[in-house]
């Protein structure tokens, strides 16, 4: 006997042998189905929960744009109502320069950038901008 022919020489292979590999395949592919399914997912909650938060941050920048439509008189209550939700760094360090810069400051009070100061219409008199550059500009002297 050649040892080629002992290669080719078949042995009786139970049916079982068959049964557990194809539910071993079957087994596998739904775990790997799962697997997937868990990932995508994740991407999608992951990418969801990215779009909120962005869609939060423009609602919040949103809401410090709206204040000089305010009267001046409500702006700071508006304003610190909207400084208590600033949570993330980068937001208390945005609200630290609106606050500091328009809401307390002496050169620009809110009843200088309040929309309400104008009337009903928003056209500037021609003096208003010589008597703003006037103003900045002794401003800036009397602190340097």
């Amino acid at each position: 006997m050649n040892i080629n022919d002992s290669l080719f020489q078949h042995r009786p292979v139970h049916l079982s042998y068959f049964l557990y590999a194809i539910l071993y395949l079957r087994m596998f592919s739904y775990f790997l189905l799962l697997l997937c399914a868990k990932r995508i997912l994740i991407l999608f909650f992951l990418k969801f929960y990215m779009l909120f938060c962005i869609y939060a941050l423009h609602r919040y920048c949103r809401r410090l744009m709206a204040l000089p439509f305010l009267p001046a008189d409500s702006t700071s209550a508006a304003f610190s109502a909207i400084k208590d939700r600033a949570r993330a760094p980068k937001l208390q360090t945005l609200v630290g320069y609106v606050d500091q810069t328009w809401i307390t400051s002496k050169l620009w009070p809110p009843r200088a950038w309040s929309a309400y100061r104008y009337g009903p219409t928003m056209m500037l008199s021609p003096g208003t901008h010589d008597s703003t550059g006037k103003r900045c500009l002794l401003t800036c002297l009397s602190t340097s």
